[in-house]
């Protein structure tokens, strides 16, 4: 796997090579349809990229660069592809263009307070929703009450304000993720719904609601 390392190249101001640690897991999984000679199997290696010289991020250009390609991906996802296309290139956003976003909250109450820009990828091509509105208010409502095989689907988003800042570094540079701060609250208290330090959160869509729309 170290072979992929080598491929890639981190040059300083001056455009020569510096040695960066770099992390490669791979993973495989064994199920109980699988043969008795297949294993869960973990791999793991941390070798450099090529160069004499130790790495160091001069500017903050490089985490900076970094951290917008970690969130690219992700607004894609939430289908916010002029979004995801400048953090990709580190271009700007004209400052009239706007974005229609859903905010939502978590029910958990290790969640409250935080709000989310997100969406759901639904279990099965009709995309119905666990519940319904009515006047304001969220009815929990499965579409087939009676059957316990089905489920409605996953929730994906970002916390409200790094997806803000992201939001800014689309329009002012990458420069304004330089003070990006994770987030010290990663417990979720139940493990359907997943929430790591950088504002990423996963889970089912029962335990999400849509709270507000904006525009930013």
């Amino acid at each position: 796997m170290a072979q992929t390392i080598d491929r890639v190249r981190v040059l300083d101001s001056s455009g020569d090579p510096m040695s960066v640690k770099g992390y490669i897991v791979a993973m495989r999984w064994a199920i109980h349809t699988h043969s008795d000679k297949i294993f869960t199997k973990l791999s793991a290696e941390d070798p450099q990229t090529p160069g004499e010289r130790r790495f160091f991020d001069e500017s903050g250009a490089f985490s900076t660069a970094v951290r917008s390609l970690h969130y690219a991906p992700s607004l894609a996802k939430l289908r916010q592809p002029v979004l995801s296309a400048a953090l990709q290139t580190g271009t700007l956003v004209s400052p009239e263009l706007g974005f229609s976003i859903t905010i939502w909250e978590c029910l958990l109450p290790a969640m409250k307070g935080l709000r989310f820009i997100g969406g759901y990828f639904p279990s099965n091509h009709n995309g119905t929703l666990p519940y319904d509105f009515d006047n304001d208010k969220v009815i929990m409502k499965p579409k087939n009450p009676f059957r316990l095989d089905q489920t409605s689907g996953t929730f994906f988003g970002i916390e409200e304000q790094v997806f803000r800042r992201l939001v800014d570094t689309s329009r002012q540079g990458p420069e304004v993720l330089r003070e990006f701060r994770r987030s010290e609250r990663t417990t979720t208290g139940y493990s359907g719904v997943s929430y790591l330090p950088d504002g990423h959160i996963l889970g089912q869509i029962e335990l999400f609601r849509p709270v507000a729309t904006d525009i930013v």
